[in-house]
Parts: C-alpha cells; structure tokens; sequence
C-alpha cells in the first residue's frame, strides 16, 4: 500500500510541477519559425495547414521540427508510413524515469515492424539529456523543444504524456500518466504493431 501512495505522490509531484502553458498557443496556417530559444539550440518549427484548436485522437498529429541530439533537424511528416510514439518527457519527471525501460523494449522488439519513438524533451539544456539517454542505455530519438514550443503546441499540461501516430499521421490515442508494459502493447496493437 506504501508503494501505491509514494507512486500517486511521485505522479502528483510530475503534474504540480509542470509550468503552465497559456491556453491558446499560436496556431499558424502555414510554416511558422518560433522564436529562438537559446543561443546553442535552432528554434522549434511548426507546420501545419489545419491545427485543431488542441491535438485530438481522430486528428492528424500536428507536424514539427526539432533538433535531436546530433544536432540534426527531425521532421514529424518524415516518419510517415511508421508508427510513431510521441513521449513528452523530463529527466526530473520520476515516472518519465520508470517508463523508459519499457519503451526502450518495445523499441528494441518492434522498430524493425515499422515503430519510432521521439521522446521530446521539455526545456532542459543538451547535455543533461545526453547524460539521461546514456545512463538508461536509450536507444530511440531523443528531441530538444527549447522554451517547450511544441509541448504547448501538443497541450502537454503533465509528464509523462504521450500520443501514439498512426502510419498515415493521424493519432489514435493519447496517454497522461506513466505506462506499464501491458499498457505500452495494447496501445501499439491499436496502431498496428504487435498483436
């Protein structure tokens, strides 16, 4: 019973803790650059032609940019005709910590069926999660969202919370709170991978 109560603490901690968003970001009708973040990191990039007033299972996953940890720009549009897992995530998030296991199986077992995760990291400098990503032995793509552009974009209001994107780019479902295993599969069975 202690360990149910101290994980629904660490839980709480995660949400209380997210810094709040404005409730209607910027919903551009065509390529928008947002606003440099950091002098080390290129701003996040939005691009959509038709943004529901909040990403909704049933919708396309809004397109967007962001750099990963080489460096190198990652494209969302890029990735269609796979899965995708979108995970927005921090590294002082204690649920985010005890789920990214999980996902790094599931990654191991399931990428050569056509499944990407971008796990997207809230406002934290590079190096922090490069040591993150190499002391959980991460394996899947790890983005930066300098200023939390894209988590605002998504109306992330807690951590973790991910989408799961279907082959053609549209969601099929949405998860506020960490996974467990049995969760993870339903959820990418429900997207075509696994079953």
């Amino acid at each position: 019973m202690g360990g149910i109560l101290v994980g629904v603490a660490a839980g709480i901690a995660c949400f209380s803790s997210t810094p709040a968003f404005p409730a209607d970001p910027t919903a551009p009708s065509h390529s928008q650059e947002v606003e440099d973040q950091g002098p080390n990191e290129p701003a996040p990039t939005i691009t959509s032609t038709s943004i529901p007033e909040a990403p909704m299972v049933g919708y396309g996953a809004p397109d967007f940019t962001l750099t990963n940890l080489d460096g190198k720009s990652v494209h969302l549009r890029d990735f269609r005709g796979r899965v995708v897992v979108i995970n927005f995530w921090a590294t002082w998030c204690e649920p985010c910590r005890t789920e990214m296991p999980i996902f790094q199986s599931a990654y191991r077992v399931n990428q050569p069926l056509g499944l990407e995760i971008l796990a997207v990291n809230f406002d934290e400098p590079r190096s922090e999660v490069q040591e993150f990503r190499d002391q959980m032995f991460l394996g899947f793509t790890m983005l930066l969202d300098p200023g939390g552009v894209i988590q605002r974009l998504y109306r992330v209001s807690g951590y973790p919370t991910t989408f799961f994107v279907d082959r053609e780019g549209v969601i099929r479902a949405q998860h506020v709170g960490d996974l467990n295993e049995s969760q993870l599969d339903e959820y990418l069975e429900s997207v075509g991978i696994g079953g």
